[in-house]
């Protein structure tokens, strides 16, 4: 009887030391692979204010394979380098980073519907190098649909004496990525909507969307104002749905300005659905980016920017990781509300852009065009 027992033992710790092994094979992080990307030698002989410094676009793919897979982007990161690519440099000397699509492509290779967001995935700026979605969020990319790598850099601060020889340096890219066949548990997709401060070109304050706006509901309109120079003017003029002309890039005089823009069109949210991380794009003197839902009467996020002292530059900038998600809903009004603080005595150039990352409720994982991975 007692060996019975001792069997009976030694069986019941063989099957909890099963399942033991099996939770922990069921909780093992996924494989992330780190694509890396070089841009050419930049030269930096000047200075160059945001959006006026060298620039090159090249597109890419994140695997080097004939048969197409699912594959899920987790991060994107970037760093300032030397000419060698191994040194890293002031990161005050980044303009941007961009990772962008090819929205028909893209929707075509993963079943989606046709939609109005734009072809932006990630940017990276000053204040931000890099994004990492939260755990158990990605966004979905077929592994041979075109990527297009953005990168520019500036010079705020380096006098041209000091820049005898001119510097070198390159943008260092990071894309961070699991196969789908490797993911140990399904990740939840998203997908990005934009919201830009814009100002009117209409030669007055307007609101984007409507002609007819109450104020209560739509928030306050847009100033009117110029757009900025460099590499950007003309590019950034936009029209919203009923022609009316705005631009996302433009001059802040000395002084403190505060920006409203109704942004619930260029948002284009068809369903109620939640936001689970949220990037901002700024440019140096800003002090804050606020997105609020008019209808509800409360903020939704806001980011506070930290300028560098005693020099030109963004040192942080807020951003929101949750796992858990705000709300967002589609039959809501939201309006963009950011302030600028030009200490200096000459205009400055500004942008104000926050990147939502969106909950997809549209995608299928068996909609995509894929071998079944499991």
């Amino acid at each position: 009887m007692a060996s019975d027992h001792r069997i009976l033992r030694i069986a019941a710790g063989i099957v909890l030391a099963s399942v033991a092994v099996g939770a922990a094979v069921a909780e093992a992080p996924p494989v992330v692979q780190r694509k890396e990307f070089l841009t050419p030698v930049f030269l930096i002989a000047e200075k160059y204010k945001s959006m006026q410094g060298p620039s090159q676009s090249k597109r890419v793919t994140l695997l080097d394979s004939p048969v197409r897979e699912l594959l899920w982007v987790t991060g994107f990161e970037t760093t300032i380098v030397d000419a060698a690519g191994t040194t890293p440099l002031p990161q005050e000397l980044l303009c941007h980073s961009s990772f962008d699509i090819l929205p028909e492509i893209h929707n075509q290779a993963l079943g989606l519907p046709a939609r109005n967001f734009g072809r932006r995935v990630f940017l990276i700026s000053q204040g931000q190098t890099a994004i990492r979605l939260p755990k158990g969020f990605a966004v979905p990319l077929a592994s041979d649909e075109p990527i297009i790598l953005g990168s520019q850099v500036l010079n705020h601060n380096l006098a041209e004496k000091d820049l005898d020889p001119p510097l070198k340096l390159r943008q260092k890219v990071v894309v961070e990525f699991v196969r789908d066949r490797d993911a140990t548990t399904p990740f939840k997709p998203l997908f990005q909507a934009a919201a830009d401060v814009l100002v009117s070109l209409e030669g007055h304050a307007a609101y984007v969307g409507t002609s007819d706006p109450g104020p209560l509901a739509h928030g306050s309109s847009c100033s009117s104002g110029e757009p900025a120079g460099g590499s950007l003017a003309g590019k950034q003029m936009m029209k919203d749905s009923l022609g009316q002309k705005f631009t996302g890039h433009w001059v802040v005089k000395p002084g403190r300005q505060v920006y409203r823009t109704l942004v619930t069109e260029p948002l284009g949210l068809r369903v109620d659905s939640t936001v689970h991380f949220i990037a901002v794009h700024l440019h140096p003197f800003a002090e804050w980016l606020e997105l609020r839902d008019l209808t509800a009467d409360r903020t939704v996020f806001r980011s506070t920017a930290r300028n560098f002292e005693g020099r030109v530059g963004l040192a942080d900038v807020d951003f929101l990781s949750s796992e858990e998600g705000i709300p967002v809903f589609k039959d809501h009004e939201y309006e963009l509300v950011g302030a600028y603080n030009n200490t200096t005595s000459e205009d400055q150039d500004s942008m104000a852009v926050m990147y939502l990352y969106v909950l997809d409720k549209s995608f299928r994982r068996e909609s995509v065009a894929f071998p079944t991975a499991h």
